[in-house]
């Protein structure tokens, strides 16, 4: 799998805690290189080898329902 620029829309998030679990969640996906969650945006940006779907489920599993922008 070749690097590439994911972007979600991450629901449910309503402080700088929820970011940081978001952002731990998609930090132990092997094959991510980097993750910037933005609150005000509702958005995660993961860059790596990494599959859509495990990262949305991921992100969904730790309470946050999340999508493919």
């Amino acid at each position: 799998m070749t690097n590439t620029q994911i972007t979600l829309h991450v629901a449910n998030m309503k402080c700088a805690g929820c970011v940081a679990s978001v952002e731990q969640a998609i930090n132990d996906v092997a094959g991510v290189e980097t993750a910037d969650v933005s609150l005000e945006a509702s958005t995660a940006t993961v860059t790596g080898s990494v599959d859509t779907d495990v990262l949305v489920q991921t992100i969904t599993d730790a309470g946050y329902p999340t999508e493919p922008v």
